[in-house]
């Protein structure tokens, strides 16, 4: 599945096709009043609310779970949490510039819980 996003907040330029699979995060950007797609090399910008989005991506098949108030994460993505910064990482080494999800204290139990059956998945 696709998503029809742009490249900006104001829609100027053409649109982008972007495979939900590519999607590592989605956040609601209170400024833009937008919601902003993260992939590992890019941003992108639609419409809409988290819960609109994060509703719509689960019921066709997509593991997207809030893991804090303002951001719906791709659990099949993430590679590494670090429970002292409560931060979620997609990359296996981890630099200043990885991209990164914030994670609510809250919710760092439903990351360890997905742990045990991700093999893919690091917990600090």
């Amino acid at each position: 599945m696709k998503l029809i996003v742009s490249n900006n907040t104001i829609g100027a330029g053409p649109f982008v096709e972007l495979p939900v699979e590519d999607i590592l995060y989605f956040e609601f950007d209170r400024k833009s009043k937008m919601i902003t797609l993260h992939s590992l090399a890019e941003q992108f910008y639609m419409p809409g609310t988290l819960i609109f989005w994060q509703n719509g991506l689960l019921e066709s098949g997509y593991e997207f779970v809030m893991l804090d108030r303002n951001n719906a994460v791709n659990l099949s993505k993430l590679r590494y949490v670090d429970q002292v910064s409560n931060r979620g990482y997609f990359e296996d080494d981890i630099s200043p510039k990885s991209k990164h999800c914030t994670i609510s204290i809250a919710n760092i139990a439903i990351v360890k819980q997905r742990v045990a059956t991700m093999s893919n998945m690091l917990v600090n």
